[in-house]
C-alpha cells in the first residue's frame, strides 16, 4: 500500500482519509501557511521516498467550488478543471533516484453533492453515493489513468511542477 499525501484539513473533514490515517497510510500535508509543519511534511514524505516506499499525491484536489479566481486551470482538449499543482510534487519529483508516474482518478466527484454554504457553492461528501451507489451497488464508476513514467532529476522544482501539470491535464482528456 502506498503513501498517500492528503491535505490536512481534507483528513479532517473525510471520514475514510480520517480511517487510513489511523492505519498510518496518509502523509498530512498543509495547503497554505504553517511553514513550520509544512517542511516537517516534506521531510516526513522524503524520508519515505528514500526509503523505497511509493507515495501518491492527490497534486491539485479540488475538482470542486472551493478553487478561486486563479487557482483552476483546464485540459487543453475537453476543458476539464483542475486547480493548479503546487511546487511540492516538483520538489519531491527532483530528487535523486525519484521517478514519478502522473495519473488522474475519474468518477470521485460522483461521491460529491452539491450543496450550499453561506451563501457559497461546495461539494459535499455524500456517504449514500460511496457506499451504497459505487460499493454496492457498483453505479458509480471510477477510472485511474496512468501516464508515461517521468525522471525529473536536474530540473528546477519549478519546471519539474510544470511537467508534471502538463501531464496530468493531458490524461483528463483522455476520459
Amino acid at each position: 500500500m502506498p503513501y498517500i499525501a492528503v491535505a490536512n484539513d481534507s483528513i479532517k473533514r473525510i471520514r475514510f482519509l480520517r480511517f487510513l490515517n489511523a492505519f498510518s497510510f496518509v502523509t498530512p500535508i498543509e495547503r497554505m501557511g504553517h511553514s513550520s509543519m509544512a517542511s516537517g511534511h516534506i521531510r516526513k514524505m522524503q524520508a519515505l521516498l528514500n526509503n523505497g516506499f511509493n507515495l501518491m499525491m492527490a497534486g491539485a484536489p479540488g475538482r470542486d467550488f472551493r478553487g478561486t479566481e486563479g487557482e483552476t486551470i483546464y485540459s487543453p482538449l475537453k476543458k476539464k478543471p483542475i486547480r493548479k499543482f503546487t511546487e511540492l510534487c516538483g520538489l519531491l519529483a527532483i530528487l535523486p533516484g525519484i521517478e514519478t508516474v502522473p495519473f488522474c482518478i475519474n468518477g470521485t466527484h460522483e461521491f460529491y453533492r452539491q450543496v450550499e454554504i453561506n451563501g457559497r457553492q461546495e461539494m459535499k461528501f455524500s456517504p449514500w453515493k460511496f457506499f451504497v451507489m459505487f460499493w454496492l451497488l457498483g453505479k458509480i464508476k471510477i477510472k485511474i489513468i496512468y501516464g508515461q513514467l517521468l525522471v525529473l532529476e536536474g530540473k528546477s522544482r519549478a519546471e519539474a511542477t510544470s511537467i508534471i501539470q502538463e501531464s496530468v491535464l493531458n490524461l483528463l482528456d483522455i476520459y
